[in-house]
């Protein structure tokens, strides 16, 4: 692997470097095992259902037939495919 710095990542690394007294390499190395070693934030985050309901309990009720009548023009709109889309059961 080959890692391509700017002028000014190399001089601020060469600076950390020498002020830790390590090399270029060594404060390089730490930082890349510091960063991968983070936990990466999820997108979602479970959350209770009982935490949903106090958080939503002040919404409307919708009937199920409105639910997927706007839950497939959500799939449309973000470019589902077709055989992919759920289709009310008769």
């Amino acid at each position: 692997m080959t890692l391509r710095l700017s002028d000014e990542q190399t001089e601020a690394l060469r600076r950390k470097a020498e002020a830790e007294h390590r090399s270029m390499q060594q404060v390089a190395l730490a930082a890349i095992d510091a960063y991968v070693q983070q936990a990466t934030p999820s997108r979602r985050q479970s959350v209770p259902a009982t935490e949903l309901m106090t958080v939503f309990q002040d919404l409307p009720p919708m009937s199920a037939e409105a639910l997927r009548a706007d839950s497939g023009s959500l799939r449309r709109r973000r470019g589902i495919p077709r055989r992919l889309r759920t289709h009310p059961r008769a």
